[in-house]
């Protein structure tokens, strides 16, 4: 009896070392688990509100930039603490994401960021509903920084200095926020701008020297406001486009500095200038000779007239776009004359009449014009197509089956062609065979 007893207390005993065992053994696993934790989820687990994600490097100023900058790193931050990680992707570009309600926050984290990133060239704050208002001294120790994004946020001005240090800024994207007023001293010192985004915002009133000590700008963009009317004074030298459709604009006033005295004409210094001024209520245009532009947008400006065109000198436009409007008539004494002008757009106004030698002793290289969709008759548009075809004219958007006017198969563009094309006088009165003719 005796050893039977002690058999079953051997056997306890040694379950009980295993049980011990075994839990010695899941710590064991456990902790070393823990160890092996990589280095990122540790920080993640301190600080829960720091998010970094790799994405494509940043790429060279274009119009998808101004858009959204791409970034290398995305640093999302609920209360305004960083991590010492971040200074190792510091020269990659930063966006920030602010998420709280605190408006002392971004300033704080502008500082904290310069603290781990004193040459930062990239960075991006924008889709952040909380962000109302940037002050002068947001971005002044950031004396490297390069692209700035500052889209799609509730900013409502652009105080005076506001990118005071900031002077080696070549991009700041503006886009899609509320601003309604900006100083007229809000881009100070910054003669390396080259970009500059303001559009779908709610601007009323510019500064006419706003932009002048942005000597390198070359894209400026304030479409989509509500401008009733600008005067700007630009120094630049490279400006490339200039786009303000889509506003209220009665009247635009376009200068530059005025000659040396010793110089007898202005300085071409615009040159290839693509000037947007589409969607407005144009009445009064008034360009500095100095500004050459290459691309004139006037769509729907429901323009009766084209008087403004002859203020325009010299007229050097290869691409002149009159959509839209209300046009009844090119009078030929307010055609500019211009040995540059290629492609003329007279597409949906209301013209009943064209003179085509005239048209084309005025814009000697004109080689395409758009007419559809204006109030033509049939037989004047039969002349109107076989004077195009024999100045070697081509008709833009040709191929369109609508019937001018409409429900009249004869004027169709399709019939239209055939009839120019089967016999084209030329203009000393004999017919001219064309390939069409060769092909029947």
């Amino acid at each position: 009896m005796s050893r039977n007893i002690n058999c079953v207390q051997q056997l306890c005993i040694v379950f009980l070392v295993c049980v011990h065992v075994q839990a010695i053994l899941n710590i064991n696993n456990n902790s070393s688990r823990i160890r092996q934790k990589p280095f990122m989820e540790e920080v993640m687990d301190v600080t829960p509100s720091i998010d970094i994600e790799a994405t494509n490097s940043p790429q060279p100023p274009t119009d998808s930039v101004l858009e959204s900058i791409r970034l290398k790193c995305t640093l999302s931050i609920d209360n305004g603490n960083s991590s010492e990680n971040c200074a190792s992707i510091c020269d990659a570009g930063i966006n920030l994401n602010i998420t709280s309600h605190d408006d002392g926050l971004m300033e704080k984290v502008t500082n904290d960021l310069f603290t781990q990133c004193p040459n930062i060239e990239t960075l991006s704050v924008n889709d952040n509903p909380h962000l109302t208002n940037i002050s002068g001294a947001l971005f002044e120790q950031f004396f490297a920084l390069q692209q700035l994004n500052l889209s799609q946020n509730r900013i409502k001005e652009i105080p005076s200095d506001a990118f005071r240090g900031a002077h080696a800024l070549t991009l700041i994207n503006l886009s899609s926020n509320a601003i309604e007023s900006v100083a007229g001293d809000a881009f100070k010192r910054l003669a390396k701008l080259l970009i500059l985004d303001l559009s779908a915002n709610r601007i009323k009133q510019l500064s006419a020297k706003m932009l002048q000590d942005c000597t390198s700008l070359t894209h400026l963009i304030l479409r989509r406001n509500s401008l009733p009317q600008v005067e700007m004074h630009f120094t630049t030298r490279v400006m490339q486009l200039i786009d303000m459709s889509s506003n209220e604009l009665s009247a635009v006033t376009f200068k530059t500095p005025a000659p040396k005295k010793q110089q007898n004409a202005y300085p071409r210094n615009f040159s290839n200038v693509t000037l947007l001024l589409d969607d407005n209520l144009l009445k009064n245009l008034t360009i500095s000779p100095a500004i050459q532009i290459y691309d004139l947008s006037l769509a729907r400006n429901q323009l009766d007239s084209i008087t403004e065109l002859s203020k325009i000198r010299p007229f050097l436009a290869r691409n002149l776009n009159l959509e839209g409007n209300s046009l009844t008539y090119l009078d030929s004494k307010q055609l500019p004359v211009s040995s540059k002008l290629e492609i003329l757009r007279l597409r949906g106004n209301k013209l009943s009449d064209l003179e085509v030698e005239e048209l084309k002793s005025h814009f000697l290289n004109l080689n395409f014009v758009s007419l559809q969709e204006n109030e033509w008759t049939c037989k004047d548009l039969k002349r109107i197509v076989t004077q195009l075809q024999v100045r070697n004219v081509k008709i833009l958007d040709a191929d369109d089956e609508k019937e001018i006017p409409a429900r009249n198969p004869e004027c169709s563009w399709r019939a239209l062609f055939r009839f120019a094309t089967r016999a084209v006088p030329a203009e000393n009165g004999v017919y001219r065979k064309t390939k069409q003719n060769y092909a029947n």
